[in-house]
């Protein structure tokens, strides 16, 4: 009898297949990938709930590195509009812009492996989607500038390519809250973000929200765009 995939393995397959498809097919790979990573995350979520007695799950830390010397400002940035559009995590950063630069994700182990998955994904999809823009648009708009400015125009493309993915994913978070049977739902996932925040301020007491870089205004809103359109999924939330 063929093996049936679970519901982890099938948006691991979504997400490696969205990696090496077309914007178009990815963008609607995402769609599905997300909402249903989400809606899995607030089906466990609800069972934890109702289950007094089971095994707690744990608040954890995880740190990625963003692994790029010119980039690592907009890779935080992605990061932390991924924590913020789930909904259920906080983000930090550390490292300046330099290649020993981190985003942090805190919060319930599960929902920060969706996290890291994300992360990682939508990070390949964004080098892709700036390599077709600046080979369409990008280099001639900015043919006349010098190279400093040229970088500062990929870079804000990045990190608008993190805002307006993290606009989806909040989108469909509360879409999936909406689809839910459950009228808790909301409250489920209000619920998991206080026990994050009360444990972000036990652990790290001193230390403040992540920052969004803002840069030039060129590729300012081509990166939006494609981010918004490439990190398409599901919705769970914030």
């Amino acid at each position: 009898m063929a093996h049936k995939l679970s519901i982890l393995e099938q948006i691991n397959i979504m997400l490696r297949k969205a990696e090496t498809s077309t914007p178009a097919e990815a963008e609607m790979i995402m769609k599905r990938a997300e909402k249903l990573m989400l809606r899995h995350g607030l089906d466990e979520a609800m069972i934890a709930q109702a289950s007094p007695g089971a095994k707690k799950e744990e608040i954890i830390v995880v740190r990625v590195f963003c692994g790029s010397a010119s980039y690592g400002t907009a890779w935080q940035n992605l990061g932390h509009s991924i924590g913020r559009g789930m909904g259920t995590l906080r983000t930090l950063q550390d490292g300046g812009s330099g290649a020993e630069s981190r985003v942090w994700f805190i919060g319930f182990e599960s929902d920060v492996r969706r996290a890291v998955q994300l992360f990682e994904t939508l990070k390949i999809q964004a080098e892709h989607a700036l390599r077709v823009w600046w080979k369409a648009e990008g280099r001639e708009q900015t043919k006349w500038d010098g190279r400093q400015y040229q970088w500062a125009a990929r870079r804000q493309f990045l990190v608008s390519f993190g805002l307006g993915a993290g606009v989806r994913l909040e989108e469909s978070r509360q879409e999936v809250v909406r689809e839910s049977e459950s009228t808790g739902a909301e409250l489920v996932l209000v619920s998991r973000k206080e026990m994050v925040n009360e444990e972000m301020a036990r652990k790290f007491p001193k230390l403040g929200r992540a920052r969004e870089t803002l840069g030039s205004h060129v590729g300012r809103a081509a990166g939006f765009a494609a981010g918004r359109n490439a990190a398409t999924g599901g919705q769970i939330g914030n």
